[in-house]
């Protein structure tokens, strides 16, 4: 995953890939940030970049990763 010097307006469009424990493929995206790290999820259907706004706010307290 990218430094945690990555903004999130900096964040590729690749994301990382890692399996779950039933063996899905799951994307994660590292929007970067300072400070303890904090998971963004989302409902199905949807893509980690609908965290774009908040973390832009968030990256200031937070390593940010969805």
């Amino acid at each position: 995953m990218p430094s945690s010097e990555t903004s999130s307006s900096e964040t590729t469009a690749s994301p990382t890939f890692i399996e779950s424990t039933d063996g899905v493929q799951v994307a994660v995206h590292d929007f970067g940030g300072d400070g303890p790290l904090l998971i963004l999820s989302h409902a199905s259907g949807f893509c980690a970049h609908l965290w774009l706004p908040m973390t832009e706010t968030l990256t200031e307290h937070f390593h940010c990763i969805g």
